[in-house]
C-alpha cells in the first residue's frame, strides 16, 4: 500500500490478517509481491535496485539484498529456490533475470526480448514465458539454456500471463 506496508490476506475471507511495515532504508514505495510456495515468505520488489524478503507470519525481514536492475514482475519456482523476475538494468534496459534464492544473487539473464510487461513460469521449471509489451506475443525462454523460443500468439491484445495449477 502507499504506507510501504505489507498487507496479509485471508484468500477465503479477503480480510486483512497481518499489516507489517516495510522499513528501507530508501523510502521508495513496493512494487511487485510473490510469495513463496509454502506461504511463509513474500518476495518484494521496490522503485530501486533490490529484493526485500519478508516473513509473512511475524514481519521479520529475512533478507534485504541490492542486485544490478530493478525488477518489475516475479515468478518464483515451484521449490521456492529460483526467483525470476522482469527487470530493467542502469542502461534501462529490458531483461528476464533469475535470482537464487539461497545463495541471494542473480545468476542468470536474458536480454533482447523486446519491452516486458508479464510473466510466468511453467509448473515443471523449465520454461518461462515472457510477453513482449510492444507486439503483445509470448516467448518462451529455456530456463537452462537461456534461449528464447519463437514468439506466439503476436497482436492478438495480450496483457498478462498466468500459468494454471495443472500446469
Amino acid at each position: 500500500d502507499t504506507k510501504n506496508e505489507l498487507l496479509v490476506l485471508d484468500p477465503k475471507t479477503d480480510i486483512i490478517v497481518n499489516r507489517f511495515s516495510l522499513s528501507t532504508s530508501i523510502q521508495i514505495l513496493a512494487g511487485t509481491v510473490v510469495s513463496s510456495p509454502d506461504s511463509t515468505t513474500a518476495y518484494i520488489s521496490f522503485g530501486g535496485n533490490s529484493i526485500l524478503a519478508v516473513d509473512i507470519a511475524t514481519g521479520t525481514t529475512v533478507f534485504s539484498t541490492a542486485i544490478g536492475y530493478t525488477p518489475s514482475q516475479f515468478a518464483i519456482s515451484s521449490d521456492g529456490r529460483k526467483l525470476y523476475s522482469i527487470d530493467f538494468s542502469l542502461n534501462a534496459a529490458p531483461s528476464v533475470s533469475e535470482f537464487q534464492i539461497q545463495t541471494r544473487k542473480p545468476v542468470k539473464t536474458v536480454r533482447q526480448l523486446g519491452p516486458l510487461s508479464s510473466l510466468a513460469l511453467s509448473r515443471d521449471g523449465s520454461t518461462l514465458y515472457v510477453l513482449n509489451a510492444d507486439v503483445s506475443a509470448i516467448i518462451p525462454v529455456d530456463v537452462s539454456t537461456q534461449m528464447p523460443g519463437f514468439a506466439t500468439l503476436a497482436g492478438v491484445g495480450i496483457n498478462s500471463l498466468a500459468i494454471p495449477p495443472s500446469g
